[in-house]
């Protein structure tokens, strides 16, 4: 389509002629539906769908969903359409969908323009700098302190993310300053095998420069990963 620099124009075609029109598969070898069986109290995504939520549900949970509120410096509380924070943590039987780039329920939400990344990231290195974010201030954060503090203590599974993804390395880094390497949880980071002539030498340096910060790379495609997921959730 043709983008006039109204972002929000664009966001609200994006909604109408895509998202209203898709729906999750029902293979349940999909990644959304094998993901909905681990248990997991959290789901963070930069995607803007509703499938993640879709699995849950189909799996018997009872999800709520949020989004980060980059986009609402400025804002009317009135034009604020997120649901409620959650009164209590997330757990595994109602876990929580965090959409980091917005949804496309909200169109204005969506991380999609090059100037919304930057000022995604610009709002996130602002939050990172505030120490003392009163719990009014705490809903204005790119990510949430009910969200941040879990994602902290907890060891992580990377999807679909390339390791030249601006938001992979400033979410991870962001999560990761200030805990001590004693507290840190290992990390894993599924990636497709380098199409470069020296192979072995670029997954050996990438092995070793994310294995400093406690990510091993699992070098498979999602089709292999989600197999092996879906066999040992099976106890095969």
């Amino acid at each position: 389509m043709a983008f006039n620099h109204d972002a929000n124009q664009l966001k609200r075609a994006l909604h109408r002629t895509v998202f209203s029109q898709v729906t999750l598969t029902t293979d349940q070898l999909d990644i959304h539906h094998i993901l909905a069986r681990c248990d997991l109290p959290l789901y963070l995504t930069t995607n803007y769908d509703d499938f993640m939520v879709e699995a849950l549900q189909r799996a018997g949970k009872r999800p709520t969903w949020n989004v980060s509120p980059w986009y609402s410096s400025g804002m009317d509380d009135d034009d604020d359409r997120r649901p409620p924070l959650p009164a209590d943590d997330p757990t595994a039987e109602r876990p929580l969908v965090f959409h980091l780039h917005g949804h496309h329920s909200i169109p204005h939400s969506m991380v999609l323009t090059e100037d919304d990344y930057i000022d995604f990231h610009v709002r996130h290195a602002r939050d990172g700098r505030d120490k003392s974010l009163t719990p009014e201030g705490d809903r204005a954060a790119i990510v949430p302190s009910y969200v941040r503090t879990r994602l902290r203590r907890a060891p992580l599974l990377f999807l679909g993310y390339s390791l030249r993804d601006s938001t992979f390395w400033t979410l991870f880094k962001s999560l990761m300053i200030a805990m001590p390497d004693g507290q840190r949880s290992s990390h894993v980071c599924l990636q497709l095998d380098p199409r470069v002539k020296r192979r072995a030498a670029v997954r050996e340096y990438l092995d070793k420069r994310l294995g400093r910060q406690q990510i091993e790379i699992f070098w498979m495609s999602l089709e292999e990963f989600t197999a092996m997921l879906d066999s040992r959730l099976r106890g095969t």
